[in-house]
């Protein structure tokens, strides 16, 4: 019942709120009771004839649809009448002074809810440092001995990331690549000055080159899925839960309003599956929705657009010259996802004395697979010509396949081509993949190439992979290659039984030609923090007997292998270190391979306190009360966290636990900030001798202001005190000061008094 209702009059009706003046017009206090749930505070409504208007906010905080027509002002408000909102029915109970609404769910408002969604975390400021790998083998094979390395180097600041690999090799120093690269991360873009590589496309032929990129990176948006997922959609009359399946697999929950409702952006695995709605209302009530969808990430999403623009010189014998570039090239290409179903695909490409463009579209047939078409026209020194491409694929658990063919006349020229070399007639690919039992799959695959000026290649191969009992697994494949006329087979076996984690135990059985391989292995990886991990093999192959040890080292700075093997009469020893190099200021440390993001992790000055990413625990601080982590993520959120039983029982740290998203292979600084603080229980009695009253409380003269309350016998247990000071004792009606001072050997929680409190007036 309304609590706040005026009282009823004689005909049982709320009294007029503007007397007879307003006989037009009765202004009601109830209470709205929508399909029979209750609302909690009362709604001033208006009734004019025989008509109720209800005011455009309270309608819109039911969740109820608010008709554009039909609106009134009153005393300065606009009321609506509810008699105008489809599917809606209601009464007044005037002994109960209740407004009785019947709605079905066309009555509310649609509701829209993304599954996915997920505040953005903001990018840490990365600091001005730099950092450096290598990668070093030293071989020894019989007579002959090699020695090289594998070297990066790279430094970040004022948010842009520069790096330069390098490889030793034969006494000498080869330059690999070298660029610059801004990330922004708001843009999902990335520019790249130096040597980068050309996106493939649909058609296209990955080249590296020297110069400028300057296009999208969705990476620089972690989470963000760029194709369209599924939509489920529901409606209810009541507030209730909707609980969501991916094939049987619960997926997530979450409440909704009356009314239609629709999930979007499903979190589902890509490929054809069923996902299933349940709905269950306040009145334990439960409607069952099923939908089958199809998800591709070959398509984007409506209105989304994904672009790449490169221009410089194309590299020549890379891996064997520093500084060999030769001809001019330019590349435009543009996905854009044109609806739900199809995603456009246009590229340009030029090099001196050729040019090639074309189009590609990707369609999606909804429950069943995509298709591609596209086609592209060249002009170049072998005139001019045409491609055509044509595909379709399709993910399922009972059936799999995927088929790709590529046409091309004689004249048909693309970037990545030599000027004399002319493209294949065709190059295709199939895949199949079913099941084959409970825990067995079965696939094939086959690769061909036809060309017009040298042999025609075709690779084939049939794979099996099945579980035995519990434990063991079993793996097998043919594989049958041809080069024109000549063909060579391989049919192999591999056993694989698990011992523990990181431990496996195997059986190799191979024949190729006229000879066989057959061999067993004991296989333990190394840890992902610091620890040990070996290989050792031994078994029979076409050039004799064959047996091979390795060795590797894992530790905080590097990691160290030794593999020594025998093959018949020959023998080989191979070491190898790798490790990395970080700097961040002035700070200079030792650390493995840095292949990602990196932090300083600072916990005060306190040594030995063990520090988590990701609830990981990724090694303990120095005797300076830092540690070094790496291998965070960039422009992801990153958790890192810290061991609050590491610390002195006396140490007070703000925080144990923060969240940073570092910029691209940059370093930053992560502060838990923690300091010393004394405790102590103190005994304080007055100047006659009684223990401070009860109730009373103590702050720091020169402290934060924190009270710290007096309980029996004029005790309180106070933090925050140094070696000496002052303490302000607060009285009822007057204070007092107290001088302590804590020993040098009082340990970490002392218990210091009788302490004298000094009165003084109250101000």
């Amino acid at each position: 019942m309304c609590l706040c209702a005026p009282p009823l009059n004689a005909n049982g009706d709320a009294a007029l709120s503007g007397g007879a003046a307003a006989a037009a017009d009765e202004t009601l206090l109830l209470v709205p009771c929508i399909n029979d749930i209750m609302w909690h505070s009362c709604a001033r409504i208006l009734r004019r004839g025989s008509r109720l208007y209800v005011p455009a906010e309270e309608l819109a905080s039911w969740g109820l649809r608010v008709p554009d027509t039909g609106r009134v002002v009153h005393e300065g408000q606009h009321y609506v009448p509810l008699d105008l909102i489809p599917g809606l029915s209601h009464e007044v109970d005037t002994s109960r002074q209740e407004l009785l609404i019947r709605s079905t769910a066309e009555s509310f408002r649609p509701q829209s809810i993304e599954s996915l969604a997920a505040p953005r975390p903001a990018i840490s400021p990365g600091l001005a440092g730099g950092f450096f790998n290598y990668d070093l083998q030293w071989l020894q094979a019989d007579a002959e001995r090699s020695v090289g390395g594998l070297f990066e180097a790279g430094a970040s600041g004022a948010g842009i990331t520069a790096t330069s690999t390098a490889l030793w090799r034969d006494g000498s120093l080869l330059r690999l690549d070298s660029a610059l690269t801004r990330d922004d991360p708001d843009g999902m873009t990335r520019l790249q000055l130096g040597d980068a590589i050309t996106d493939a496309g649909a058609w296209g032929r990955p080249v590296r080159f020297g110069g400028l990129r300057w296009g999208t990176d969705l990476g620089l948006r972690p989470g963000f899925i760029a194709y369209p997922l599924p939509t489920l959609r529901g409606e209810t009359a009541l507030p209730s839960v909707a609980e969501v399946y991916v094939n049987n697999v619960r997926l997530l929950g979450t409440e909704v309003g009356p009314g239609r409702f629709e999930l979007t952006q499903i979190p589902v695995v890509n490929g054809h599956g069923v996902a299933a709605l349940a709905v269950t209302d306040a009145l334990g009530r439960t409607v069952h929705i099923e939908q089958r969808y199809y998800l591709s990430p070959a398509l984007l999403k409506p209105g989304l657009h994904d672009f790449t623009f490169a221009a410089g010189l194309a590299r020549e014998d890379y891996g064997a010259r520093s500084n060999a570039y030769g001809r001019a090239l330019g590349v435009i290409q543009w996905r854009t996802g044109i609806s739900e179903r199809l995603t456009g695909e246009w590229r340009a490409e030029a090099q001196r004395a050729q040019f090639s463009g074309g189009a590609t579209g990707t369609y999606l047939f909804p429950h069943w697979g995509t298709a591609e078409a596209g086609a592209a026209l060249s002009a170049g020194a072998r005139g001019r010509g045409a491609m055509l491409l044509l595909g379709a694929e399709r993910k399922a658990p009972a059936f799999s396949f995927g088929v790709h063919a590529e046409l091309a006349d004689g004249g048909f020229t693309a970037l990545g081509m030599a000027p004399t070399q002319s493209a294949p007639r065709l190059r295709g690919t199939l895949h199949l993949g079913v099941p084959a039992g409970a825990r067995a799959t079965l696939s094939l695959s086959h690769v061909v190439q036809d060309f017009r000026d040298h042999a025609d290649t075709a690779v084939s191969s049939l794979s099996y992979s099945t579980r035995l009992g519990q434990h063991l697994h079993l793996s097998a494949f043919v594989i049958r290659a041809a080069i024109d006329r000549d063909t060579d087979h391989l049919v192999a076996l591999v056993l694989t039984l698990p011992l523990a984690a990181r431990t496996t135990a195997s059986l190799h059985a191979s024949r190729q030609g006229g000879g066989g391989d057959t061999f067993a292995q004991l296989q333990r990886s190394a840890p992902e923090g610091p620890g040990l991990g070996y290989r050792v093999l031994a078994g029979r192959g076409p050039h004799g007997d064959r047996q091979q040890a390795e060795l590797t080292l894992q530790t905080g700075v590097g990691t160290y292998q030794l593999d020594a093997a025998r093959v018949d009469d020959l023998h080989r020893i191979r070491a190898g270190a790798r490790g990395g190099i970080a700097v961040i200021g002035r700070e200079i440390h030792l650390t493995r391979e840095l292949h990602d993001s990196f932090a300083v992790v600072e916990v005060g000055d306190y040594a030995d306190v063990r520090v988590y990413a990701e609830n990981r625990t990724v090694g303990r601080t120095d005797r300076h009360g830092r540690l070094l982590v790496t291998g965070l993520r960039a422009y992801d959120s990153n958790r890192l966290g810290i061991e609050q039983a590491d610390l002195p029982i006396d140490a007070t740290v703000q925080t144990l636990s923060t969240t940073v998203a570092p910029p691209y292979r940059s370093g930053i600084r992560v502060a838990f900030p923690a300091q010393p603080t004394r405790g102590a229980t103190l005994e304080i009695v007055l100047q006659n001798g009684e223990p401070l009253p009860l109730g009373s409380t103590v702050t720091a003269a020169a402290g934060d202001g924190t009270h710290f309350p007096v309980g029996w016998n004029g005790e309180a247990f106070v933090t925050g005190l140094s070696h000496r000071g002052q303490l302000i004792a607060h009285l009822p009606g007057g204070r007092c000061r107290i001088d302590y001072r804590i020993p040098p050997d009082a340990g970490p929680l002392p218990r210091l008094g009788p302490l004298l409190c000094r009165e003084e007036p109250w101000q």
